[in-house]
C-alpha cells in the first residue's frame, strides 16, 4: 500500500461505534472527524489503500455488509391505502 504523510489525526477512531445507531447530528460529528483526517487516515479507517480493494475484498465486503445504498423505509401499504380511502370519504 502506497502510504501518505501522516498527521496527528491519522490514527484517530470515530467518536461513535459503527454497530450502533446514530442521529443525524451524531452523523454529522463522524463525518467531521473523518473530513478533518488526512488521506492515510482514511484509508487506514476504511481498511482500503490508494490501489482499492482486492476482487476478494470486494466480494467479501459486499457479502458481510450488502450494497452501499441508502436505507430507507418500506412505505407502509396498508397505512397508505386506508389514508386513501379515508379521503375518499371526506
Amino acid at each position: 500500500m502506497k502510504t501518505l504523510n501522516k498527521t496527528p489525526n491519522s490514527s484517530k477512531k470515530p467518536k461513535t461505534d459503527s454497530n450502533q445507531s446514530v442521529d443525524s447530528s451524531d452523523s454529522s460529528i463522524v463525518l467531521i472527524d473523518i473530513a478533518q483526517r488526512d488521506a492515510d487516515g482514511v484509508l487506514h479507517l476504511f481498511d482500503t489503500s490508494l490501489e482499492g480493494l482486492t476482487e476478494t475484498e470486494a466480494k467479501r465486503r459486499l457479502s458481510k455488509s450488502g450494497l452501499n445504498e441508502i436505507a430507507r423505509e418500506k412505505p407502509n401499504l396498508k397505512k397508505r391505502r386506508a389514508s386513501q380511502q379515508e379521503k375518499k370519504l371526506r
